[in-house]
């Protein structure tokens, strides 16, 4: 009588114990995947805080010549889609 009680409880804390390590290991898993998907946030901010301001940067230059040359504007358009491909 007394050992299928110890079986059954047991199997309980067994149950229990695998619910306790399932829960555990998910919430461990969407913390990683939360950490992850930050640092891909700010990777692409960070590359697109660049492309802005090469952009801006170019902008202002051309601004001020007021009348950019072609061969120097064709220069600064290579030069922007070489180190920025995805502008073009």
């Amino acid at each position: 009588m007394l050992a299928p009680l110890v079986a059954a409880c047991g199997v309980v804390l067994a149950i229990l114990l695998w619910r306790t390590l399932h829960a555990a290991q998910e919430s461990n898993v969407k913390a990683i995947l939360d950490t992850r998907l930050d640092a891909y946030t700010k990777l692409a901010d960070a590359r697109l805080d660049a492309v802005e301001d090469a952009l801006v940067r170019t902008g202002r230059r051309w601004a001020v010549l007021q009348r950019t040359p072609r061969l120097a504007w064709a220069s600064d358009a290579q030069g922007l889609l070489k180190d920025y491909p995805e502008l073009e």
